[in-house]
């Protein structure tokens, strides 16, 4: 391969990647408009600016009132370009808003859906309760067996769920049954490394449990702040259709519609409203700072976004130390159901996708807040 072929090659690749991830053609996208919008604005203020500076010089040196007129006409033309720069400006880092706030649903959306698909919950109780393994419930009953031969105790049925009273009771049945036989220490050898797991993973199993529950439980809080946000990002252009709703009817082209309309109608209020007073109105601004304070949650959520990111690769790769550090893992590996192997891949599988595909390092930091806050 030469190396032209392979300068293709890797461009091709490169596109390729670009095209199957949003967030960075989103960023890319962004970085784009504002480049152009930038360049157009230097441009416009320039020419304004020279014609400001030549009226201005032609009233100095003949300061009657027709030049006084042109430059009074040219000052206002240039603060009507700079107040319809910054509603071009606000338009374009509002409707950039509106589609990071739908990349990121789908984001929080679909780690809601890897939770609900794991087998955490499921496999851990299997894992954690002796009951739960076929071995020991057959050592157990040839152990009882024995113990109701000598003596009619029998453990109340309240008890037989509870992992450790129920242990406890298996093997005090071996000790005290009339069969010490041979078969009783095989058995006991059997099950050894299933009560060696159980009652030494027991906490450490419970603990996975209950914050892999915490994290589900977050997870679906920051769904609800999306679409809170979503909620009141879209109400300042007179939408009012829920994020979920939008999202499932694929309504997005108008919500995109109704944010030309209100803009749109921002330009033609200003227009008139400068033709008519030569400034700028109160509720223009007041529109101004909405989009502005709108556009600013977004940065917000971003940062909440980041944080629950961080915070579950955090959990989970505690949880593949604490599955990792089981100290008879080597002896035992054989003994342990295939639930075991599951459990250890869910937690890998998610600390992969915490890495790699809920991770957005295109937009965090100072990046996407500069742009969000129109500075390419």
């Amino acid at each position: 391969m030469n190396k032209f072929t392979k300068l293709l090659f890797f461009c091709i690749l490169s596109l390729n990647t670009i095209a199957s991830n949003p967030i960075q053609e989103w960023v890319t996208a962004f970085e784009s408009d504002l480049a152009q919008f930038n360049r157009n604005t230097a441009l416009q203020l320039s020419y304004l600016e020279k014609e400001l500076g030549t009226h201005l010089e032609s009233f100095k040196v003949y300061p009657n009132q027709e030049n006084l007129m042109h430059y009074q006409q040219a000052k206002i033309k240039y603060a009507y370009t700079v107040e319809k720069q910054e509603l071009e400006l606000l338009h374009l880092r509002y409707k950039r808003g509106l589609g990071l706030i739908k990349l990121l649903y789908e984001k929080v959306l679909s780690l809601d859906h890897h939770f609900t698909g794991m087998r955490t919950f499921q496999n851990i109780f299997r894992l954690s309760n002796p009951n739960a393994y076929p071995e020991f419930r057959e050592s157990r009953k040839i152990f009882e067996e024995g113990l109701r031969k000598k003596t009619p105790l029998k453990l109340p049925g309240i008890l037989e769920g509870n992992a450790f009273v129920s242990t406890t009771f298996s093997i005090i049945s071996s000790l005290l049954s009339e069969n010490q036989t041979k078969n009783t220490e095989e058995n006991l050898n059997e099950i050894a490394c299933i009560l060696d797991f159980t009652l030494e993973m027991n906490d450490d199993l419970s603990l996975i449990k209950f914050e892999t529950a915490y994290l589900q439980g977050t997870n679906k809080s920051l769904i609800e702040t999306c679409e809170q946000l979503f909620s009141e990002y879209v109400k300042v252009i007179d939408y009012h259709v829920p994020l979920n709703t939008c999202r499932k009817e694929d309504d997005w082209e108008e919500v995109y519609s109704q944010l030309d309309i209100y803009t749109n109608k921002l330009y033609t209020d200003l227009e008139e409203h400068f033709k008519q007073t030569g400034v700028s109105s109160n509720a223009l601004n007041r529109s101004f700072i909405n989009l502005e304070f709108e556009t600013s949650k977004v940065a917000k959520f971003v940062t909440e976004y980041e944080a629950f990111i961080r915070m579950g690769a955090q959990y989970y790769q505690k949880f593949d130390s604490i599955i990792s550090n089981y100290e008879n893992k080597e002896k035992c590996s054989d003994k342990l159901p295939s639930n075991f192997n599951e459990l250890q891949y869910d937690i890998q599988n998610t600390i992969d996708k915490f890495q790699n595909t809920y991770n957005l390092p295109e937009i965090t930091g100072s990046r996407m807040k500069s742009l969000l806050y129109g500075i390419n």
